[in-house]
């Protein structure tokens, strides 16, 4: 009888703890979801426009074409206020969901709308300074690849992102940058656009880029930010978290058009509270890819990538995961 209660008191538990989970799911898997590629895309994207025979790399889009071959400090010539940017990302992924156990394979399709002020930056004290303010909106689409009645209904979980951000990056001598930001994030579902997530997140960073070749460019970066967060599920300050990464990239020209960009990221997240709200969590996560860009201009770029994403924590409940991906990506960017 003794026995009996405690597996009756033991299932009831279990019950809770997956309730509590699943209600949480909502904001906490989106904003993973939302984080993962995000900072896959960034990665992926080589920092740098090489340029075979000069003497430094071109350290923001579009340098190289206003002022030719020329030293990191050199006074630009033409100037630029703003940056329009359109991009299309279509992936598969074999853990859409983000689980440790059933994974759900899918294809994602990802649209980004980007508008900023950004001006060309311009000289400061002894290196340049460059401001932005500006917003970008995302929107993510999911299908499932293999059909079945026990596979869900993964277009439940579309949804879009918005994101106000006011940034600057001040460029030293000799490739070093440090950049601080301010970001506001809001996430809403595509079937009626309601929020259920938001965070404002300001960010620091330091990043360094070390030339070994004239095609050849070394960047490594350090990067820390909180989210002070809110969803629309209780606890509503669950996704309260300090996030800490290591970028490590290696961008090789192969010829004038075409870039190879190995890389990988070491994230640190320590969030407020567990999924029960007892106690602080902490989170690790190792991501390592492989990205090919092809240039048909300075400003029109097609992508083809692969990378893999391992995360472990300390939660009792939110899960552990690994996810494998490969796509493509379309992305044009205009400034004037």
């Amino acid at each position: 009888m003794k026995i009996s209660k405690k597996l009756t008191a033991f299932s009831l538990s279990f019950v809770v703890l997956s309730a509590v989970s699943l209600r949480a799911q909502t904001a906490g898997t989106a904003v993973q979801q939302m984080q993962s590629i995000q900072n896959n895309m960034e990665q992926q994207q080589p920092l740098v426009a090489l340029k075979a025979g000069t003497n430094a790399p071109e350290v923001y889009a579009g340098e190289n074409a206003d002022i030719g071959p020329q030293h990191i400090l050199r006074v630009m010539q033409h100037r630029s206020l703003f940056e329009v940017s359109f991009d299309t990302e279509y992936l598969y992924t074999d853990n859409a969901l983000l689980t440790e156990r059933p994974i759900t394979a899918a294809s994602v399709w990802v649209n980004t709308v980007n508008a900023a002020f950004a001006p060309t930056p311009y000289k400061w004290g002894p290196g340049r300074f460059a401001p932005a303010v500006g917003f970008y909106s995302q929107w993510y689409n999911y299908w499932n690849v293999n059909g079945g009645a026990n596979n869900p209904d993964l277009t439940k979980v579309d949804f879009n992102v918005q994101t106000f951000y006011l940034k600057a990056v001040y460029l030293f001598p000799d490739n070093w940058s440090a950049l601080a930001e301010f970001d506001y994030n809001r996430l809403v579902n595509q079937s009626q656009y309601n929020e259920f997530y938001h965070d404002f997140t300001p960010k620091l960073g330091l990043r360094h880029l070390l030339q070994i070749k004239d095609n050849l460019v070394f960047a490594s970066g350090l990067n820390t930010e909180y989210h002070f967060s809110w969803q629309n599920n209780a606890p509503n300050d669950s996704q309260d978290r300090w996030e800490n990464t290591l970028d490590l990239r290696l961008m090789y020209q192969v010829t004038p058009k075409l870039v190879f960009q190995p890389y990988y990221r070491l994230e640190y997240t320590y969030y407020q509270f567990d999924s029960l709200h007892n106690s602080g969590r902490n989170d690790l996560l190792n991501s390592i890819g492989l990205s090919a860009s092809y240039y048909f201009t300075p400003a029109f770029s097609l992508r083809a990538f692969i990378n893999y994403d391992a995360k472990i924590t300390d939660d009792n409940v939110a899960p552990s995961y690994r996810d494998y991906s490969v796509g493509l990506d379309l992305s044009y960017t205009f400034r004037f």
